[in-house]
């Protein structure tokens, strides 16, 4: 129910999810329209970005470009968002994309290369949405995180014996004596 203040205005309020939204018009009606319309749908639509797929790209990587190795950006995070952008609609807004998106982009990722390289891309583009939450006001759930681990093979690294270590270190010390 909209309030006259001391100023002569109206205040118009309402409480959504525990959150008071207030709101100062010049007339009663003005604010009684206004507290009708307001709803948590257009609360949550006004909290969220509406970049597209192509902003939050550009915005990252222009960020990543600064802040991280040059061979990881050139060799895994250009080609992930680019890979992202062949296969959805650039100019999808990114409070549409799902986590069924994100499955779909990422299996045939997994078929087509391999599961290790889905990982790799749910990795970057995981970054750049919690990057974008941050600095971009996206949402908050990251529908990159929702998708499982593809299963993947690991080479182990290959540990030599300690004998074949010591011939090494023996033949090198030789070597440089």
């Amino acid at each position: 129910m909209p309030y006259k203040e001391k100023n002569g205005k109206w205040r118009g309020a309402k409480m959504i999810d525990g959150r008071r939204l207030t709101r100062q018009f010049k007339t009663k009606k003005e604010a009684s329209k206004w507290e009708a319309g307001v709803s948590r749908e257009t609360m949550i639509e006004r909290s969220t970005a509406t970049v597209s797929l192509i902003e939050w790209a550009n915005s990252y990587l222009d960020h990543a470009k600064n802040t991280t190795a040059e061979k990881t950006y050139k060799e895994e995070k250009v080609p992930a968002f680019k890979r992202l952008l062949k296969e959805m609609d650039p100019e999808m807004l990114v409070n549409r994309l799902t986590p069924r998106h994100c499955l779909g982009f990422l299996t045939i990722q997994a078929k087509t290369r391999s599961g290790n390289a889905a990982n790799k891309d749910r990795k970057n583009l995981s970054a750049g949405w919690n990057w974008g939450v941050k600095y971009l006001n996206m949402p908050r759930e990251n529908p990159f995180k929702a998708v499982d681990l593809f299963p993947s093979d690991k080479n182990p690294r290959y540990v030599p014996p300690e004998k074949d270590f010591w011939a090494v270190y023996e033949v090198a010390d030789r070597a440089i004596a």
